[in-house]
């Protein structure tokens, strides 16, 4: 059974962590081998504390403004699964595609293991397609 304390880990991971970009709650709510389990996280930025710190800043440093907000949260056990939806505006490049400008709004969940108050793994599902679409990278050149 989870303690209030860790019921807010999710929430503090999306909401003063990658809403923020404050990488000092990385420390606080992460075990330091932590590790994201991810198709769309290259692995240097999918295991441990700094590789977490470093996916936030490139996540920020294409969406700076980037906010995450919690749809839903479900506990179970030492799983905690959280269906999220993310907003931002493609400031700086991503993934090959210069800044577009364009705000973009996708969905995803995550399921997270806790126990002893941290966070021990991220499983991380986001819709890249409907991101990659909205930033452009499927549109036909005009003829």
């Amino acid at each position: 059974m989870m303690t209030p304390e860790e019921r807010q880990l999710p929430h503090r991971s999306h909401a003063d962590w990658l809403s923020t970009g404050n990488n000092d709650v990385v420390d606080e709510i992460y075990v330091e081998d932590c590790r994201i389990i991810s198709a769309n996280v290259p692995p240097e930025l999918s295991y441990g504390r700094e590789g977490f710190k470093a996916y936030a800043n490139f996540l920020r440093s294409a969406f700076p403004d980037l906010q995450i907000t919690d749809d839903e949260i479900l506990y179970e056990g030492e799983l905690a699964s959280v269906r999220w939806t993310f907003h931002g505006t493609h400031l700086g490049p991503m993934m090959g595609i210069p800044a577009t400008g364009r705000k973009v709004s996708i969905s995803g969940f995550d399921i997270m293991r806790i126990r002893g108050g941290y966070i021990l793994e991220l499983y991380l599902e986001q819709d890249m397609f409907g991101l990659l679409s909205q930033l452009g990278a499927f549109d036909q050149p005009q003829k």
